[in-house]
C-alpha cells in the first residue's frame, strides 16, 4: 500500500494515517483502521491552519480554516464508522 510506504519513509501524519485508515475501512478491517485513524485524529488536532495551508496551497488562504475543520470532521466520522461497527 502506498500510504504504508509513505508512513515508513516520512513518518505518521494526519493525511497518510487517514488515507490508510479509509483504505482499511474499505477492506472491512476496522480494528487496524482505528489505530491509524486515532493517530490521524491526534495529529490533525496538532496541525495549525498555516501547516494545513502548506499542503493545500492551491485553495486560497481564506479556505484553509474551513479545510482544516473539514479534515478533522472527516477523521472523526471515519472513526465513528468503525466504532459503531457500521461497516462490518
Amino acid at each position: 500500500m502506498v500510504a504504508r510506504k509513505g508512513i515508513r519513509i516520512y513518518g505518521h501524519n494526519p493525511w497518510l494515517d487517514n488515507i490508510l485508515g479509509i483504505s482499511l475501512i474499505a477492506q472491512k478491517k476496522c480494528d487496524e483502521a482505528t489505530k491509524y485513524l486515532e493517530s490521524a485524529r491526534r495529529l490533525v488536532e496538532e496541525t495549525d491552519v498555516e501547516e494545513f495551508g502548506e499542503a493545500y496551497s492551491g485553495d486560497g488562504k481564506k479556505m484553509w480554516p474551513t479545510g482544516l475543520n473539514d479534515m478533522r470532521q472527516t477523521i472523526v466520522e471515519n472513526l465513528e464508522l468503525c466504532n459503531k461497527k457500521l461497516i462490518y
